[in-house]
């Protein structure tokens, strides 16, 4: 009967060829429970040590200097716990322990000899303490393994630790670079060349979609982008080879082939690695899908190499994570490039809408300075023929001089509105020193005295604070307000009063009258250019409240106004305060007003 795997390292070998000391050795140890096997040559001897043995009893006429030297041979070659205990039966009387035997048999290492004839228990006292012996090696043989195996699995732990450690620095520089490239071309260069090194790949390819390079008609498709390939003699085989893994079935958008031959995902009558000669004609494949926040896909990066099973789980995760970066970084790009045409396109517009303001600036002030000299002529002319005419040529004629003199002074108001407007919207070099708005208010005032003392008005005001805007463009604002009070004013006597208060950053400035008021449907209107709500029997142009708009907006303000009709009416304008008194810069541009 075979004996049991697992009690070949407990059994006793006997070696024993002459006598019957073999069979009685066997026999004895069989009825203590012990488990041995007769063997009848040193060869077997050695293939049993070789399968597994506690300890040996040898006869001594067996150990020949040929046979121990075969059993030496076999002690070097056991690891350093193994101690194997040999019990040699020696012949007894005189000749045992001759000294060429003691020197063979102590060649043996752990031998213990048993002079014959031999009582069983010495025998068996013998048998059973080599076998402890061996028990005690084959437990130190575990211990080390044990140790061996933790100091093993502590040193894959260390590694794979490394090796994550190293991955993650490798993706953090790569981001840091991918991220710092805003050119999409230098990007997607940088992606393959990247990828190919991280990967091992020989070759690297990276097809990008149509909505990543956007509207470019210099780029011909597949536009590709490659490392280690002379793309110029091989568009062809590339332009299959990007259809044939699209057409491949990927997991997560991740394709990993070790044998590009034998995988059922490809099409078999058109295998990769036949599609061109030269570098193309590869076996092992690693191909990805960028991802995109904006649309299906980036584009698909190809990895290639010549050697089956040159992609291992490790350089996918590694890829994949590249991929990820990439397709963030791809997107950032194509977005700073859309940013950029869409700043240069906006800055060419207002370049182009600031020559366009200044030019009508110029017209202008050109036409209306122009303007004045024929209008004065005519005005002057028509006068002359009022004083010398007058009642000398009929009443039409008459009536016919008034209506000239009329519009001639009406479009002498309008000329000189028209500039006032265009001086306003001037562009402000320099920085604008904070001024007392009272004394803007006092010149404003002084240029009114006739009007005010004609209609009998009461005008007043509180202290006025100091505010960073031109001193003559203020007054100005305080002057169209004030003289359009007096001008829209209900029968008795007019009251404007003038104040200002602090609110959030803003001084807001009221100009209070009690005249006949305004419509809530017109609070905007009237703001506009040549934007009237009475007929012609009520003098002016339309033009005060624009030009005083676009004061208080050039200077980073904002104004408006309340009222309801036969109420009067409150215009109220915003303007920042001023720092501690530090000086503003003024940089409004005419196209915000």
């Amino acid at each position: 009967m075979a004996e049991q795997v697992e009690s070949l390292p407990e059994r006793v070998l006997v070696l024993a060829p002459t006598g019957r000391d073999g069979e009685l050795a066997s026999g004895l140890l069989q009825r203590e429970g012990l488990t041995t096997r007769c063997c009848t040559g040193t060869a077997e001897l050695l293939e049993c040590l070789e399968a597994g043995a506690g300890t040996a009893v040898v006869a001594d006429e067996a150990l020949s200097s040929v046979n121990i030297g075969s059993l030496l041979g076999w002690l070097q070659k056991q690891p350093p716990w193994s101690d194997f205990p040999f019990i040699v039966l020696t012949a007894g009387g005189r000749h045992s322990y001759a000294p060429g035997r003691m020197e063979l048999w102590n060649s043996l290492g752990k031998v213990t000899l048993l002079e014959r004839p031999l009582h069983a228990v010495t025998l068996l006292s013998a048998v059973r303490a080599g076998l402890r012996g061996r028990r005690r090696q084959y437990d130190a043989e575990r211990y080390i393994a044990e140790v061996q195996g933790t100091e093993r699995r502590r040193a894959e732990a260390y590694a794979r630790e490394q090796a994550v450690l190293a991955q993650l620095e490798l993706l953090s520089h790569l981001g840091k670079l991918l991220a710092a490239e805003p050119d999409i071309d230098k990007l997607l260069q940088s992606v393959v060349e990247t990828g190919a090194k991280v990967s091992g790949a020989e070759f690297g390819i990276f097809l990008p979609s149509a909505d990543v390079m956007g509207d470019r008609p210099e780029m011909k498709l597949p536009h590709v982008y490659a490392m280690g390939l002379d793309v110029s003699k091989m568009m062809d085989a590339i332009s299959v080879l990007a259809g044939t893994v699209a057409k491949a079935r990927l997991v997560r958008g991740v394709l990993r082939v070790g044998d590009t031959r034998t995988d059922h995902r490809f099409d078999p009558e058109r295998r990769l690695e036949d599609l061109a000669e030269g570098p193309l004609a590869f076996v092992s494949c690693l191909a990805l899908q960028i991802p995109s926040r904006t649309y299906a896909n980036s584009g698909v990066l190809i990895f290639g190499h010549s050697m089956a099973d040159a992609f291992t789980e490790r350089e996918e995760d590694v890829a994949c994570a590249l991929a990820a970066q990439a397709g963030i970084a791809i997107d950032n790009a194509r977005l700073f490039s859309i940013s950029t045409r869409a700043r240069e396109t906006a800055e060419k517009a207002r370049d182009d809408l600031q020559r366009s303001n200044d030019d009508l600036q110029q017209f202008i002030y050109v036409a209306s300075h122009d303007l004045k000299e024929p209008l004065r002529t005519i005005g002057s002319y028509t006068q002359l023929l009022a004083r010398r005419y007058r009642g000398n040529l009929g009443p039409d004629a008459d009536e016919f001089i008034d209506y000239v003199v009329r519009g001639v002074n009406k479009m002498s108001g309008l000329i000189q509105d028209l500039l006032e407007y265009t001086r306003a919207g001037a562009a402000i070099t320099g920085p604008v020193e904070p001024i007392d708005a009272q004394v803007a208010l006092d010149d404003a005032l002084s240029t009114l005295r006739a009007a005010i003392e004609e209609s009998a008005a009461a005008v007043t005001s509180h202290t006025l604070p100091q505010v960073a805007v031109d001193q003559r463009l203020l007054a100005q604002v305080f002057q169209n307000l004030i003289a359009n009070a007096i001008k829209y004013r209900r029968p008795g006597t007019p009251r404007i009063h003038i104040s200002a208060e602090s609110r959030s950053g803003e001084w807001i400035f009221a100009v209070e009258d009690n005249g006949i008021g305004i419509d809530a449907l017109y609070h905007q209107q009237i703001f506009g250019l040549f934007k009237r709500l009475h007929g012609p029997d009520v003098p002016g142009t339309g033009i005060g409240l624009a030009i005083c708009r676009r004061i208080i907006e050039r200077f980073g303000g904002r104004i408006w106004v309340e009222s309801t009709t036969d109420q009067g009416s409150t215009f109220r304008f915003a303007l920042p305060k001023c720092a501690n008194g530090a000086v503003v810069e003024s940089d409004c541009l005419l196209e915000q007003n």
